[in-house]
C-alpha cells in the first residue's frame, strides 16, 4: 500500500505498482492499467533506457496528490545498477527499491512496511547474484536526495476524464487495425527482401551465360552491423522489458539479426485473458513475443585482418575474461597455389571470404561487453541458457 513520507521537509510517495512500456503511454493505456491495479494514481518516468508508470490507490483523505513526486523514481538514476535499497523509515516501518537493467524499477521493486515484509519483499528478488545492496534511514536518504540534480516525476490522479464504452469500443477498433496494417508491413517487407535476392540470383545467371566473369564478392563486413552497435540495439528492447507482466513470467531472451524474441512463461493466477504480445503455444502456458531491432546501421567498414590472426585475438579476449571459446576450424579457406574457382562455361567465381564461426558461453551479460577489439567479427546471436548466456557470431579474415 502506497504510503508518503517525510524526509527533510518534503513529501515524497512510495509503495507504487512498476509497470513497463515499449513507448511512452497514452491515458487509455494508463486507465486501463490502473482499472487492472485497482489505483486512482500515477507516476511516469521517461527517461532514456526505460518507459514506466507506477500506480497506488489515492491516499485516504486526498483527492489529488498535489505536490507529490515518487521517490523510487527520483532515486532510480542515482546509483550503479543494479542495486537493492533497504531504509529504516521509523520503528517498524521500513522502504525499500529494486532496481537493475535500464535503471528500472522491478514489480514489487517499491514496497513500504514493516521489517518482516521488506525482507520477503527483497528474498523475491535474490535470484538475481549481481546486486549492489545499500542499507541506511532517513539521514542517508536525504543525502542521496542533496546528491541529484533531476526533474522529480510528479503523481497525478486518473479519476477524472473516464472513457465511455463507445469509445474504447471505437479505440479496441482502432488498435486491431494498427495490428492488422502492421502485420501487413512486416510481410510487405518480408517479401521486398525476398524479390532483391531472386533478382540479383537472375543477374548473376545472366552473366554467367554470357561469358562474363562474375565481380568480386562484397565484403560481408560492409553489410553487417558492428558488433557493439548490434548489442546495443538487443540491450534497447531488453531492457525495457519488466520480470513480469500480468503475471507472466519473464523466462528467456534471445537476438538474432534483425529482431529479439521475449519468451514469457505463465505463472500462478496468470490466463490467457491477460498476456503479454506474441504466439501463444498450443497449450496456453507459454509466449513468443518478437520485436524488430531499431536504429541499426551496417558498419560500411571492412576491418578484417588475417583470419589466423583474428582467431588468436578473438581467444586472447576471450581468456582474458574466462569465457568458454569454441572455434570451428573446418571452415573453407584458399590455400596457396589452388586452383581458381570456376562454374560450368570456364568463368570465374569469387574466391570465398576467408571465415571460421565460433560460439562463446558467458556467465555475465554479453549486452555491455566491448567486441571491438576484435577485428573482423560480427555477432548473429545471443540467448539466455539457464543462468548463463550464449552467443554466436562469425570472424572474418583477409
Amino acid at each position: 500500500m502506497a504510503r508518503i513520507i517525510e524526509i527533510a521537509g518534503k513529501k515524497w510517495l512510495v509503495g507504487l505498482s512498476w509497470a513497463s512500456y515499449e513507448n511512452h503511454p497514452n491515458k487509455v493505456e494508463l486507465r486501463e492499467d490502473a482499472d487492472r491495479l485497482e489505483s486512482d494514481w500515477v507516476a511516469v518516468r521517461d527517461n532514456q533506457q526505460i518507459v514506466q508508470a507506477g500506480f497506488c490507490p489515492a491516499i485516504e483523505g486526498m483527492k489529488r496528490p498535489v505536490k507529490l513526486a515518487s521517490l523510487g523514481a527520483y532515486l532510480a538514476d542515482s546509483h550503479e545498477q543494479p542495486w537493492l535499497g533497504t531504509f529504516k523509515i521509523a520503528d517498524n516501518l521500513w522502504w525499500y527499491l529494486a532496481v537493475r537493467d535500464g535503471h528500472a524499477i522491478l514489480p514489487n521493486g517499491d514496497f513500504i512496511g514493516d521489517e518482516q515484509e521488506v525482507v520477503a519483499a527483497r528474498e523475491n528478488h535474490s535470484g538475481f547474484m549481481d546486486w549492489n545492496y545499500i542499507e541506511g534511514g532517513l539521514d542517508d536518504l536525504e543525502r542521496f536526495l542533496t546528491d541529484i540534480d533531476a526533474k522529480p516525476t510528479m503523481a497525478k490522479s486518473l479519476s477524472s476524464g473516464a472513457i465511455s464504452g463507445a469509445s474504447l469500443s471505437v479505440i479496441t477498433i482502432t488498435i486491431a487495425a494498427l495490428i492488422g496494417g502492421g502485420y501487413y508491413y512486416w510481410q510487405e517487407k518480408k517479401l521486398q527482401e525476398a524479390q532483391a535476392i531472386l533478382q540479383a540470383q537472375q543477374a548473376m545467371k545472366a552473366q554467367l551465360e554470357a561469358g562474363k566473369p562474375l565481380p568480386p564478392a562484397p565484403s560481408p563486413l560492409i553489410s553487417t552491423p558492428l558488433p557493439n552497435e548490434w548489442l546495443n540495439a538487443c540491450k534497447q528492447i531488453i531492457y525495457k522489458q519488466p520480470l513480469s507482466l500480468y503475471g507472466w513470467e519473464l523466462d528467456k531472451v534471445m537476438c538474432d539479426p534483425v529482431s529479439t524474441h521475449i519468451y514469457w512463461l505463465r505463472k500462478t493466477g496468470a490466463t490467457v485473458a491477460e498476456r503479454p504480445d506474441g504466439i501463444l503455444s498450443a497449450e496456453g502456458d507459454s509466449i513468443d513475443q518478437t520485436i524488430d531491432l531499431q536504429n541499426i546501421n551496417n558498419s560500411e567498414v571492412d576491418d578484417s585482418i588475417d583470419l589466423e590472426e583474428a582467431k588468436l585475438a578473438l581467444r586472447a579476449w576471450a581468456q582474458s575474461a574466462e569465457f568458454t571459446l569454441s572455434i570451428n576450424n573446418t571452415s573453407p579457406v584458399v590455400l596457396p597455389g589452388a586452383e581458381p574457382l570456376k562454374d560450368t562455361n570456364g568463368n570465374l567465381l569469387p574466391a570465398p571470404r576467408p571465415q571460421t564461426s565460433f560460439t562463446l558461453d558467458l556467465s555475465v551479460s554479453p549486452l555491455n561487453l566491448d567486441f571491438s577489439s576484435v577485428p573482423g567479427l560480427r555477432l548473429s546471436k545471443i540467448n539466455t541458457s539457464g543462468s548463463t548466456w550464449h552467443v554466436e557470431g562469425t570472424l572474418y579474415g583477409k
